[in-house]
This record gives structure tokens, sequence and C-alpha cells, in this order.
């Protein structure tokens, strides 16, 4: 009795599966993204050496429009490593 060996097939590629992809991609990313937020804010919270006394900030337009800048900053840096970490993910899929 002859044993018969089956070819295997490729996958091709459904929308099932590169939608499924993507859609951990994008977790994965949003994952990192909030874990660097975290880890960024606890270095921040460690380092800090401020005055030993307690200094009164009165909040004004110029704060208000330094700190927004600063956060725009941020999160631009944090979503371009991301991007950036995502591209590298979509590409190397590519061949899938």
């Amino acid at each position: 009795m002859e044993s018969q060996q089956m070819e295997l097939m490729p996958v091709r590629p459904t929308w099932r599966l590169t939608w499924g992809l993507w859609w951990r991609t994008l977790l994965l990313a949003l994952a990192a993204y909030t874990i660097i937020g975290l880890i960024v804010i606890i270095v921040i919270a460690a380092t800090r050496s401020g005055p030993s006394e307690q200094v009164e900030v009165s909040p004004n337009w110029r704060l208000a429009w330094g700190l927004m800048w600063r956060m725009f900053l941020i999160n631009l840096a944090l979503g371009g490593v991301i991007g950036l970490i995502m591209l590298l993910i979509g590409v190397s899929l590519i061949p899938f």
C-alpha cells in the first residue's frame, strides 16, 4: 500500500487574516505607547528635584501655552516611535 503525500498549498492572505494582523499590530502599538508614557512619567517623577519649599505658581497664558506645546511635542515623538514600529512590523509582514 502506497502512502500518498499531500502537498501543502501556500496560504493566500484574505481580508480576515490581514484585518486581524492589523488589529493585533494596532493593539501592540497602543500597549507600547501606554507603557512608554508610564515609564516617562515615572522617570520624570523620580529624577525631579525642585526647591525644598513650596512655590506658588499662578496660572497664566504663557504657562498654558508652554504646557500645550510640551504635551504636543511629546505626543508627536511617541507617535513617531510607535508609527515607526508599526511600519517595520508591517513591512516585515508583506511576504505573508
